[in-house]
């Protein structure tokens, strides 16, 4: 591939999981509204169920704020590098959500 190949190659890709995932997100929601308090439905030869979750995090800048030398002494690095393809004039998302090349 050239460059050009596959700089419009990865732009289209991009553009396409952004919008699945919108579509995903939305159909999600509606499934989830339809399920109501039910924790499992089948639908033909589908399964659908839903088990809730409990996500434990840290509030980083607070234990930066509070402990600065147990932050410092535990804290973890991890390089990356962003990627951003956009069309030039267009004002897209930057976030590097779908974007990120490590």
């Amino acid at each position: 591939m050239t460059l050009k190949q596959l700089v419009e190659r990865y732009y289209e890709l991009n553009k396409q999981i952004s919008e699945l995932e919108k579509e995903l997100s939305q159909l999600r929601s509606q499934l989830l509204e339809q399920m109501g308090d039910s924790t499992q439905i089948t639908v033909d030869e589908y399964i659908v169920f839903k088990q809730p979750s409990v996500r434990i995090s840290v509030d980083y800048k607070l234990l930066r704020e509070s402990y600065p030398d147990i932050f410092e002494k535990f804290k973890k690095e991890t390089p990356y590098v962003k990627l951003f393809v956009r069309k030039q004039g267009e004002n897209g998302n930057t976030n590097g959500k779908h974007n990120n090349s490590q």
